[in-house]
């Protein structure tokens, strides 16, 4: 496969993890990128690579009474960025390993997002940020790619481990310093171990995802558009408090952790999620 950091010009790149080993190696042409189910704040294609390209939306909307042109047109790609530097020391499984940022060149952007949207305009799309694509490139990053099936209620309630694995999961991320802000079912993935997968083949992903003598689970976080962080982290030193990074006060910043701690708690113990979720949300 061809390195498109030195080979391909339209995905320019920028090592800023230290878990990015041989990422010049997974990126290829974009006409072998293959469009996944979107997120709320981003398209996403898997490579040939086993990596994910994740290219974040602009605000549409008003968020916390600010309005669209007002805020940071990268406000997702911000707080994902934070996320998975903050994570970098807990890439225990739990979460996926980020290996780059990409940055999106003009001249290519429609042959991706039209894949997702035939009637993609990228005039309409910026029309909020008031901005062209030269002014304003959309931003991405490159993700391990994760293969499992969406946790459910009916396999959450039915294993202890997963219930226990869960609020582990968020244990160690809000040591990390990162609240989620985006505890639902579709962003968490039960990923089958390569050692267990041919078990799994046995019976069909949700009937394996309910056996709960037959495999062993990881679950694997997803979705960090939403994230905050609290503003006395030496991991953010000299960060500003605003909605685009995610920075808060830390009184603000505990506050939302422990609603995040109710709603996982809510969510193990009766498989419900809180009608409120929007502990660091913006739309």
């Amino acid at each position: 496969m061809g390195n498109i950091a030195k080979s391909v010009a339209f995905l320019e790149t920028d090592d800023c993890f230290k878990t990015c080993a041989n990422s010049d190696e997974v990126l290829e042409d974009v006409k072998t990128l293959l469009p996944l189910e979107h997120g709320g704040h981003a398209f996403v294609f898997k490579t040939s690579a086993d990596t994910v390209l994740k290219i974040f939306r602009l605000p549409m909307v008003a968020f916390n009474g600010v309005l669209p042109e007002q805020l940071d047109p990268y406000i997702y790609f911000n707080r994902e960025v934070n996320a998975y530097k903050c994570l970098e020391t807990e890439m225990d499984g739990h979460f996926p390993k980020a290996r780059r940022i990409v940055l999106i060149t003009p001249e290519h952007e429609d042959e991706l997002l039209k894949s997702y949207m035939r009637s993609y305009k990228p005039a309409k799309y910026r029309r909020k940020a008031r901005k062209s694509r030269q002014d304003l490139p959309l931003k991405a990053l490159l993700l391990d790619y994760v293969e499992g099936v969406r946790l459910t209620k009916e396999a959450l309630l039915s294993s202890p481990d997963l219930r226990a694995e869960l609020l582990e999961a968020i244990s160690k991320m809000h040591a990390c310093g990162v609240v989620w802000g985006d505890v639902k079912w579709r962003n968490i993935i039960v990923r089958v171990l390569p050692s267990q997968r041919r078990s799994a083949e046995l019976s069909s992903p949700q009937e394996s995802l309910c056996r709960n003598d037959a495999i062993q689970r990881a679950l694997v976080i997803l979705d960090f558009s939403n994230a905050c962080f609290p503003l006395l982290d030496e991991l953010r030193e000299g960060l500003q408090m605003d909605i685009s990074s995610g920075v808060l006060s830390t009184e603000e910043w505990e506050s939302k952790r422990e609603q995040e701690l109710s709603i996982a708690w809510n969510m193990v113990s009766h498989g419900r999620l809180s009608n409120s979720q929007d502990t660091c949300e913006a739309r």
